[in-house]
């Protein structure tokens, strides 16, 4: 039998042919609705594994997140990729693990040549070899995590002034 004819050889009729056809779209329709319902209910997961803009604690001087510290030393971008880490020593490490400065428990930033890049506050306010402030490191007060991140994020360039500071702390 052919599709779509009668017995009798007549073709269906308009209204049959169209009930045939809605009852497809609806079918269809409600198909494609539980799949995007079911698409979107997975797709608040991944929205809340997605942040929606720069996050940190590391501040420019605007107050803007520049990256992170966690209390762990890792460093991060303010999009969450590992830019390096810092020890409880104060060693500073790039995110291939390779030595890349030292910041010593008075706040003084050093480069792995030696070289006075700046110092952080035990505020978390960073400062460059000119005094001026670059930026912020809110990590509760610990120099360590504050300058590593300093280190890493505002000092990116390995260059100094080629001197070392006073071996006296500054006065705070």
């Amino acid at each position: 039998m052919a599709r779509g004819l009668r017995k009798t050889g007549q073709k269906a009729s308009f209204t049959e042919m169209s009930s045939k056809k809605t009852f497809r779209l609806f079918f269809l329709m409600v198909v494609v609705t539980l799949l995007c319902a079911d698409a979107l209910s997975g797709a608040d997961t991944l929205a809340q594994s997605q942040q929606r803009g720069p996050q940190g604690n590391v501040l420019n001087p605007y107050g803007a997140p520049v990256g992170a510290v966690d209390e762990n030393g890792v460093v991060t971008t303010p999009y969450g990729s590992k830019v390096g880490h810092v020890d409880p020593d104060g060693s500073v490490y790039n995110v291939s693990s390779i030595f890349i400065g030292k910041v010593y428990p008075n706040g003084d930033i050093f480069n792995q040549a030696g070289d006075y890049l700046g110092y952080v506050d035990t505020d978390g306010s960073v400062y460059n070899v000119s005094e001026f402030k670059v930026g912020s490191v809110q990590a509760g007060g610990d120099v360590f995590l504050a300058g590593g991140a300093a280190r890493i994020i505002f000092f990116k360039s390995s260059k100094g002034v080629g001197s070392k500071p006073r071996p006296m702390p500054r006065p705070r």
